[in-house]
């Protein structure tokens, strides 16, 4: 039988958080041990307290700045100048029709727009094993950083564009039975480096994912078609270069399809 205890923890906002002990010694703790275990709280606390903390940042940066980002910022790189430069498939989707949504529509009518696009792109490129960088107006712009295999990173890609756009198509079908506005988007996959730095003042940086190659992707990701398009283009290390119109499934003009 388990017997078990629980301590209070204070912290140095004033809250208290809770300890639990368990132990299957028969008749529980003997009072010298809890005696024991009451006078070394305080100093387990602190320790807890630097741990939760820790956690906190953790999960607030990558929230807001991305898991790449995030990290270097708590392991210190907060220098202003300092950067990096990361070989990855870049993924950049553009909401088609946004500025004159953004006039026309009511604000949470707008915002819930972007969160029943950007969250499904959100979704299918984190399990892919892709990363978020940042939210650019109505666009998304995402990385599959290439480690070993560039042609699994651009699988992996592939794979996330096809979820998203499975994803979105479901969420279309559900606005055209509300007669809610459609979402028509574009998305562009391209292989190429992607630089970013911290720049500002002294006292107020942002951590800035310059385009490099992303550039060719915006391009890629604007050209497509006003409904709904997917492209990949430069992604040499998957030996094709294409365009997909997801309504007509033809292929641009001097292209493959998509497998």
């Amino acid at each position: 039988m388990t017997a078990t205890r629980l301590l209070p923890v204070p912290f140095s906002d004033g809250t208290n958080k809770a300890l639990s002990l368990a132990t299957t010694q028969a008749g529980g703790f003997f009072d010298d041990e809890i005696a024991l275990f009451e006078a070394m709280t305080p100093a387990v606390a602190v320790n807890l307290e630097i741990q939760a903390l820790r956690r906190m940042a953790r999960t607030l940066l990558d929230t807001y700045v991305g898991r790449q980002a995030g990290g270097r910022v708590l392991a210190g790189q907060i220098r202003r100048g300092m950067g990096e430069t990361i070989n990855a498939v870049i993924w950049l989707s553009d909401l088609r029709g946004f500025t004159s949504l953004s006039e026309s529509s009511p604000r949470d009518e707008l915002i819930e727009m972007l969160n029943r696009c950007f969250g499904p792109m959100c979704d299918a490129v984190e399990a892919s094993g892709g990363e978020v960088l940042k939210f650019i107006g109505d666009s998304v712009l995402a990385i599959f950083p290439i480690e070993l295999d560039a042609a699994a990173a651009c699988r992996r890609a592939l794979e996330a564009a096809h979820t998203a756009q499975a994803a979105i198509e479901a969420e279309n079908l559900l606005r055209a039975t509300a007669a809610a506005a459609q979402i028509h988007y574009g998305l562009a996959l391209h292989v190429g480096d992607v630089m970013y730095g911290n720049i500002g003042g002294d006292a107020r940086l942002h951590r800035h994912w310059a385009r490099g190659q992303s550039d060719c992707a915006h391009r890629i990701a604007v050209q497509g078609s006003p409904t709904l398009a997917l492209a990949l283009g430069g992604v040499r290390a998957c030996g094709r270069s294409s365009w997909v119109n997801s309504r007509s499934r033809a292929s641009a003009p001097g292209n493959r399809s998509m497998a």
